[in-house]
């Protein structure tokens, strides 16, 4: 396992993995039960991954924490990198997942050999970077092979619930000062020598913001159980009717040009 020398983060670097630190328990509590993977799987990975085939990949997830989205990955038959520059939170997907490699890295700076992966994942870690996203998309470009793919999730700007967001983010302890949206379009203009858009499906509301994000909205985990069903159906009905203005969330999957 690498390890990342506390001299050598940049104050972005310092944040992700302070914040990481101080929250992980909650984290892989609210983020890691069984509705939270069912909301994961079903309206995230599946969208991710619709009509690739993962068996025998050399994959990434990047910013993995403890490993919270790494089973759909392994239950695709890929091989699976957990990546997090985490001490916390790697030692954690280490026990949980003994048969992966686990890297203490920085996204920004992985150490990974150039054109050595199949796949890159990452679940909702992009907006912890800023102003470093592009830097990390850089990176990822470059560890993948030609024809690889980048698969993400993330809270995209310039929608309402961005708005909202913004106004929590200023007042809730559990958000670094950094976070925020991810800028699709700059970041799509910025890589389109390097990639093809494959996928860019917007969604996310009762399910995202109650099942997903429970804990930031302080819900008891044990109340998850009685509303998880309701609320992915409503999520299901209300998908193709949001469009990116009404959106909690982005899917996307690029693929490196060959």
């Amino acid at each position: 396992m690498s390890e990342v020398s506390p001299e050598k983060l940049n104050s972005t670097e310092a944040l992700q993995r302070d914040q990481y630190d101080r929250i992980s328990g909650g984290y892989e509590l609210h983020y890691g039960d069984e509705f939270s993977q069912a909301y994961r799987r079903r309206f995230m990975f599946e969208p991710m991954t619709d009509g690739l085939e993962l068996r025998g990949m050399n994959a990434v997830d990047a910013m993995c924490g403890s490993g919270e989205s790494t089973r759909h990955l392994l239950n695709g038959g890929a091989r699976v990198i957990g990546l997090d520059i985490s001490p916390v939170e790697i030692e954690k997907f280490k026990a949980r997942y003994p048969e992966c490699e686990a890297l203490q890295a920085s996204v920004l700076d992985t150490g990974l050999p150039d054109a050595s992966l199949d796949l890159v994942c990452v679940f909702g870690g992009l907006h912890h970077l800023h102003p470093h996203v592009n830097d990390a998309v850089a990176e990822i470009e470059r560890v993948l092979k030609p024809g690889g793919y980048f698969i993400f999730t993330e809270p995209p700007a310039g929608s309402l619930p961005e708005i909202l967001r913004q106004l929590w983010y200023q007042f809730d302890h559990l958000f670094a000062e950094n976070e925020a949206g991810i800028r699709l379009d700059e970041m799509k203009a910025a890589f389109s020598e390097q990639f093809d858009f494959e996928v860019e499906r917007f969604g996310g509301s009762f399910a995202y913001l109650l099942v997903l994000n429970s804990m930031v909205f302080r819900i008891p985990h044990g109340w998850k159980k009685y509303y998880s069903g309701l609320c992915m159906t409503l999520e299901r009905w209300m998908e193709p009717l949001q469009g990116q203005l009404f959106s909690c969330s982005v899917v996307c999957r690029w693929r490196k040009k060959k």
